[in-house]
């Protein structure tokens, strides 16, 4: 019975190894690095076979190389040149006979663009914890103090600083 014991062991075992053969042959075959290494670390293969395996998986590795496509290859249908100006027929109502090609504004034309410039917007600073507001030099000013405008800061109920005497807002009557 002991010796039945044994014979079942050495065939499982023996199917385990020609399962790794095989898996390690598969591997070499889809994923040649990856068979490599278990062909000469993991499986039982003899040195003769681990070179047969390397050398098939080289040439297979050359070969997934060679089927790749090059980048030069150009699609089907030749090069296309786009030119600037696409040759398209509009649809839409037609133009006037006596429109022209272009306009030039005439000489008596004023420039209509206004030479008044904009005043610049004046800022004031709140800090967190207080209810006056200071200009930008003030020494009541905090480095994290937020920068709003001085109507923001009268309809939000903020005072001028006594010591700095900020810009203030006085709404019209």
């Amino acid at each position: 019975m002991a010796n039945g014991k044994k014979a079942a062991k050495r065939r499982r075992a023996a199917s385990r190894k020609r399962g790794k053969k095989l898996l390690t042959v598969f591997a070499v075959v889809l994923m040649p690095p990856l068979g490599i290494w278990l062909a000469w670390k993991k499986s039982r293969f003899s040195a003769a076979s681990c070179v047969a395996l390397t050398a098939a998986a080289v040439v297979l590795m050359c070969a997934y190389v060679a089927v790749i496509p090059g980048t030069t290859a150009t699609p089907k249908g030749g090069v296309e040149f786009v030119r600037r100006k696409p040759q398209a027929e509009i649809y839409g109502p037609e133009l006037p006979e006596d429109m022209v090609a272009g306009y030039q504004a005439p000489g008596s034309v004023e420039n209509v663009l206004s030479s008044a410039t904009e005043e610049p917007e004046i800022h004031v600073y709140i800090n967190d914890d207080d209810i006056y507001f200071h200009t930008a030099n003030c020494k009541r000013r905090y480095g994290t103090s937020s920068e709003i405008t001085p109507y923001v800061a009268y309809y939000l109920g903020y005072l001028p600083c006594e010591i700095c005497d900020p810009p203030t807002y006085a709404p019209e009557p």
